[in-house]
């Protein structure tokens, strides 16, 4: 489970304070249909606006481009 008191996401442009939460991706890469469950995610409560950590959008990414990556951080 997530700790949804983590502040490492700060504050949203809005004033509304990030919480983190698991969401399911799905996309399709090379033609194939790819499904990455429970990526860490924040959406603000005031304005449901959403935001990753660099190191979850680089390991997306490569997914998406079929490579890979060193996880970070």
């Amino acid at each position: 489970m997530l700790d949804c008191s983590n502040t490492r996401y700060g504050t949203c442009p809005c004033g509304g304070r990030y919480t983190e939460r698991s969401v399911t991706i799905n996309m399709t890469s090379s033609g194939r249909d790819v499904v990455l469950p429970d990526v860490p995610q924040a959406r603000c409560p005031v304005c449901g606006s959403s935001v990753y950590l660099l190191a979850h959008l680089e390991l997306i990414e490569a997914v998406f481009h079929a490579r890979t990556v060193e996880p970070r951080d």
